[in-house]
């Protein structure tokens, strides 16, 4: 028998999940981890992570990096730019609306830009519910409500795959701020592309090691704001097609 174990995230960001919630993670891979005969991580940060949490089993371990093909067929501009009512240029964030996917640090990026007068639109997509913390997203979009960035941060929710992959294609670049990642599908469908992203410089995205990547500290507004600024300003329509 294997076992596919994502991530080890509770144990790095214990605040996210109750102490019940948290015990229970841990039995469930404490179990599999006795009783299968393969287990299969996603990265090199996650086996170390095993090698922490069950050494004696370590030895069951294999890596297996997945990749991401996301298709280039899709709605056509006009199309979607009428439906949805946005302009170019854009940065596309198509998480979870999860606290430690980190979607704050990007409406403060935005806040500190608008106070610059250097106005830039990040989509957002991706389900707005949180089993954990079911007020998050209300409490998030206050945020952006009281940063006055509600004309330059668009929750489009969950959208069909081919209006995503159309927003992929075009975008300025994507961006993955998020705290933690098993293995993050956003980078890979970057890397896929040919797409920049902007992406946070936690250990594993360093070791997905995206070509096009720029790296922020998570916490650091500053940076990720004037790396969205860089990207807008070197943006080609035609040469950055995805």
């Amino acid at each position: 028998t294997s076992a596919w174990i994502p991530d080890f995230q509770h144990l790095h960001l214990p605040q996210f999940f109750t102490e019940k919630e948290r015990r229970l993670r841990s039995r469930g891979l404490k179990e599999l981890s006795e009783s299968c005969d393969r287990l299969i991580l996603s990265s090199q940060c996650a086996k170390d992570d095993l090698r922490s949490f069950a050494p004696q089993h370590v030895h069951k371990a294999a890596v297996l990096r997945f990749v991401a093909t996301p298709s280039l067929a899709g709605d056509n501009d006009p199309e979607l730019h009428r439906r949805y009512t946005f302009g170019n240029p854009y940065f596309l964030l198509p998480n979870q609306f999860w606290a430690h996917k980190n979607h704050r640090t990007v409406i403060s990026a935005l806040k500190l830009l608008k106070g610059r007068n250097r106005r830039v639109l990040v989509l957002a997509t991706g389900p707005t519910s949180d089993y954990r913390d079911p007020g998050f997203f209300e409490s998030l979009m206050e945020y952006a409500k009281q940063s006055d960035v509600l004309d330059c941060f668009r929750v489009l929710g969950v959208l069909p795959f081919r209006e995503v992959s159309a927003l992929m294609r075009d975008a300025v670049a994507f961006i993955n701020p998020s705290r933690f990642e098993g293995w993050s599908t956003t980078v890979e469908e970057s890397k896929s592309l040919g797409k920049r992203i902007l992406l946070s410089s936690i250990p594993v995205h360093r070791e997905q090691s995206p070509e096009l990547g720029v790296y922020f500290d998570p916490d650091d507004v500053e940076a990720l704001a004037e790396a969205m600024w860089g990207a807008v300003q070197s943006f080609d329509p035609v040469e950055d097609h995805g």
